[in-house]
Formats: C-alpha cells, structure tokens, sequence
C-alpha cells in the first residue's frame, strides 16, 4: 500500500464516514465490548494475543471479540477468552496475488456493516492500517485506537478515523508493538505473556499417541515458496535428529504442503518413533500443546508454538526476524541473511530466486542451535 494512496484513502473516507463518526461519539462511555482487528495471516493474528490479558483487566466487565479472515483467524477460537471471532472476506490480505473485486470487497464492507448492532465501545487496530480503521467506523466502535504509522514502513496517516493515536519510530517486535498501543489507554508496564490455549483432544479425530515432554514436532510449511527450506535438508536433519535423540519425531504440514511432505517422508528410514501427517488446525494445537521442542520456518505454526510457551527454533529467510523471532525465553531463530542487501524483504518478488536467503541455511547450523547453544 503506497503512501499517497493511504492518505488520500482516509481524507476520503473521514469526509463519507463523518456523519457516522458523529453519531458515534454520542455513546455510552462503558466498555463493554472491544473489537480488535487484524485482517492478515495467523502469525499476525497471534500477535493479537498478548493484548488481551492487559484489556481484561483494565476492564473486567467487557467482552472481547476479534475481525479476522478464515483460516488465520479460526486458532483464536480455542482460545476461551475471547467472546467470538467474526469472520469477513478480506480482499487486500491474500497472501501472494491479490484478487481485489468490486463484488469481494461490497462483500466484506456490507459484513461489517452487519455487526454494528452489537455496539462496540471500543475497537483497536495495532497495525496502522487506514483499510482496517475504516472499518472500525463501519463496525460502530464509538472509541477507535491505533498506530499512525503502519507497522514500521514510511506510510504515516493523520488519525482523522480514530480517537487515540500513537506513532512510533522505534523498532519493536510485533508482539510489543502491539502492546505499547495500550499506552493509549493508560495501560502501562504491559509485558509479552504466553497465550493460555485450553487442552483438549477433538472429539472426531484420533490423536497420534505421543509422549508428553519429549517429542519433537516438526513442521515444514511456510506461507511463500522462498520461505520454505530445501527438502534434502530437512531429511538430513531428520535423519540426524533420529540418531541422536530418543524422542518421538512427528513431521507435519498443511494441505499445501502435502507433496512436500510426502517427498519428504520417502527420504527418511522407516521407524516408529518417526511420524507424518497432514494435520487439521485442531491437530495442530493438539500437537504442538504436547511437544518438547518445535522446530519450524517464519510462519503460523511457530508463533503458535511461541504463544504455548514450547521450546522452539525458528528457520527465517525473508521474513523480519527483528519483528517475528520467537519472543518467549525459550525461543532460538537462525537466519543467513548478511550476503542479501534486500533485507528485511517485502516477499513480493525473490531478487535471488536460484540461490536466496533460506539456501543459506544449511543444517550443521541447525544442529549446532540444537545441540551445541
């Protein structure tokens, strides 16, 4: 999103929302309910998480709701403190080409427009985005808090669409990047705490039986195909792990990974003590929620892992390690990216794609995180 784009988008849009915005103000002053938003991936959506402790205790009373898209946003919920998670088709948050239709985006703005009769007296958007605080006007939030700037781009905004504001130049991870916004609402000395996601074993799948406290989960999908590491190394790594360590292996990936998978899983010698599988989101909490150690790429899952508080070793390549490496104190990242002068990437296009940044990776350097630091 370009900067004179996001500019002009909230000038127009504060001219057309004005009347709404004015009715608005006229609210109850209760917070009651608090709508968060964050219309992008499940790393982005987990990042949600560490404000949700801080607002609950700020105000007891309130019931907190997230908008989000399907698929990132179904983790939250199995996660009981949040009231409900509504879903709306996102057009600007495809991952990759975006498909941005007349029909698609009348389609999510006519939804939110649908869920102002729940009356929210406070809605919150941690990344800046002018699309997102459009649509905490549209959601009927009479109070309206984010960032003007996005993320850690140039794109600045004037706050015409909110309430309470915040700009900051300093560079923080998401996860205290979200929380800092809470200064806004005078709640201070917030700091990063693991999500509590509830145990439970789906009542319609059968579990793989693993033993608690030394299983290793491995999980190869990333959401960009220049995210992703090599197969060969993964199967060396497999299979050095399997020398090494007296532990279940279970391998996983989603369904868009399962050829990968597959390739992956020929490569390995048979054992019983190794597993692969396409794993539902149910699964996936499930497994993680058992594991010793997590092993993984910059995606979804190993935020997961991060907010359940595993031991986890995260594989960056493009993605900003300095934004997304595993905050919690049992986290480890490696990344190779001293020879890439495009740094952190925008992961649109790959200016190496024959040789990138994830090639870089080779597995002693993952041994030597596991083993040896």
């Amino acid at each position: 999103m370009k900067v004179a784009y996001s500019k002009l988008l909230e000038k127009f849009s504060f001219v057309l929302l004005l009347p709404l915005i004015l009715v608005q103000r006229k609210k109850s002053l209760t917070i009651r309910s608090i709508l968060l938003v964050e219309p992008f991936q499940m790393g982005d959506v987990l990042s949600l998480t560490p404000l949700i402790e801080p607002l609950m205790k700020k105000y007891p009373a309130a019931k907190i709701s997230v908008l989000t898209k399907p698929g990132s946003g179904a983790v939250l919920e199995y996660d009981s403190r949040i009231h409900k998670v509504y879903f709306a088709d996102f057009p600007w948050s495809d991952h990759g080409e975006k498909k941005i239709t007349p029909s698609r985006l009348f389609g999510c703005i006519h939804y939110v427009i649908s869920i102002r009769k729940i009356g929210f007296d406070l809605g919150i958007d941690t990344r800046g985005d002018v699309r997102s605080q459009i649509l905490l006007v549209l959601a009927g939030c009479r109070l309206r808090v984010g960032y003007l700037n996005y993320l850690h781009s140039n794109i600045n905004l004037s706050g015409h669409l909110l309430t309470h504001y915040l700009i900051r130049s300093k560079y923080l991870h998401r996860y205290e990047w979200n929380v800092e916004l809470l200064t806004c609402l005078e709640i201070e000395n917030t700091a990063f705490m693991p999500v509590n996601f509830p145990s439970f074993l789906p009542a319609n799948e059968r579990l793989l039986s693993l033993k608690e406290m030394n299983t290793i989960v491995i999980h190869i999908g990333g959401g960009w195909i220049y995210r992703r590491w090599d197969e060969t190394k993964w199967i060396e790594l497999i299979n050095f792990i399997k020398q090494q360590k007296e532990a279940d292996i279970l391998v996983m990936a989603g369904n868009g990974e399962k050829d990968v998978l597959q390739r992956i899983k020929s490569g390995i010698e048979a054992s019983e003590k190794i597993h692969f599988k396409v794993t539902s989101l149910q699964e996936l909490i499930s497994y993680i929620n058992q594991c010793s150690l997590f092993i993984g790429l910059d995606s979804g899952p190993m935020n997961l892992a991060v907010c359940l508080n595993k031991s986890v070793l995260g594989l960056f390549g493009p993605g900003d390690s300095t934004m997304w490496r595993p905050l919690n104190s049992k986290g480890k990242f490696i990344q190779r990216t001293e020879n890439f002068p495009c740094s952190p990437c925008l992961q649109i296009n790959c200016k190496f794609p024959r040789k990138n940044c994830m090639n870089e990776i080779e597995v002693k350097d993952v041994v030597e995180k596991l083993f040896v630091s």
